[in-house]
């Protein structure tokens, strides 16, 4: 792997988390008191299946495995 494609990688990581966190932010915020009558799609989860098909050296297994623990943690 050169530099060039590392660089990308790391870019592509940073943008997930990003994202992710932000997407995360927004489930915890307590938008409406009453329970909705259906269950939403998990977008992270969706957002994942489409970056690994997409790029599957992009983002690393260990920070996968982080960032869904701490979703279920939260």
């Amino acid at each position: 792997m050169n530099k060039t494609e590392r660089m990308k990688n790391l870019r592509v990581a940073v943008l997930f988390t990003a994202t992710f966190a932000v997407i995360l932010f927004v489930r915890l915020i307590p938008l409406d008191l009453m329970p909705g009558q259906i269950a939403p799609p998990d977008i992270l989860f969706a957002l994942l299946v489409a970056l690994l098909v997409r790029r599957p050296r992009a983002v690393p297994m260990v920070l996968v495995v982080a960032l869904f623990l701490l979703n279920d943690i939260l």
